[in-house]
């Protein structure tokens, strides 16, 4: 798949104009550091005490939580395989894969990335 652009835009780009870089970050989506935070203390609730460990069942747990931050499944999965990419709450993740969190949200493997 060729991705094309003009000349004007690249320049406004490499130039950092403010309408080009909007443009393009409502194409491709972000995820802000508060988003990347937020999701983080969640996790760290459940990570770093072993009775909520033992407890945990999967995404289902924590997806009222990551909603009550203005994090929707879409992005709590980008954060989580940002997580997990980075070797963070690898053994939480894990822990995902079971019947109690959605198809989506069962694994974050990395080759996964893109699905």
């Amino acid at each position: 798949m060729g991705i094309s652009a003009s000349s004007g835009q690249i320049y406004d780009l490499l130039n950092g104009f403010e309408d080009a870089i909007d443009h393009e970050l409502e194409m491709i989506g972000f995820v802000t550091q508060n988003e990347i935070n937020g999701v983080g203390k969640i996790l760290d609730e459940v990570f770093l005490d072993e009775s909520k460990m033992a407890n945990f069942k999967g995404f289902y747990d924590l997806e009222h939580k990551f909603s009550k931050i203005g994090v929707d499944r879409g992005q709590a999965n980008k954060i989580l395989r940002y997580y997990y990419a980075d070797g963070r709450f690898e053994e939480l993740i894990d822990e995902m894969n079971t019947s109690d969190s959605p198809s989506e949200s069962r694994t974050f493997n990395l080759k996964d990335y893109d699905k």
